[in-house]
């Protein structure tokens, strides 16, 4: 399940498509869970929740989290922020910036308030 998961998030992400792509990454953080694949889990189901929040719709976020707490017995938005904040620890922040800004550039206002808010935060951290 794990291959043909995260052979269809490369698809999709080669047609530039979130049309599923939250079901795929779901099922790829499932398969890695079953590994026994903790950081992988951590990422698919991370990038599973930033795709859900991107769509915006409350019920099948609700869906989710109710699949997160009843089949994994984990926290989806636990798992995404600490899966945010070893990247950042990791010292890969703008890497996590450009993939935040690329989710958040299909809705275009979003994009706009974050863009601007960034670079006056960028500003204000330059020596």
């Amino acid at each position: 399940m794990l291959y043909y998961a995260t052979e269809g998030i490369r698809y999709s992400q080669s047609l530039r498509s979130l049309y599923l792509l939250d079901n795929l990454y779901f099922f790829a953080g499932a398969a890695s869970h079953e590994l026994n694949l903790l950081e992988k889990r951590d990422s698919y189901f991370a990038s599973c929740w930033f795709a859900l929040k991107v769509e915006g719709n409350p019920v099948k976020i609700a869906r989710f989290r109710a699949n997160f707490d009843r089949l994994f017995d984990l926290d989806i938005e636990e798992i995404a922020c600490e899966y945010v904040k070893r990247g950042w620890e990791k010292s890969q922040p703008l890497l996590f910036l450009s993939l935040f800004i690329i989710f958040l550039s299909l809705h275009h206002q979003l994009f706009h308030i974050l863009y601007h808010n960034t670079l006056i935060t960028f500003h204000h951290e330059l020596p």
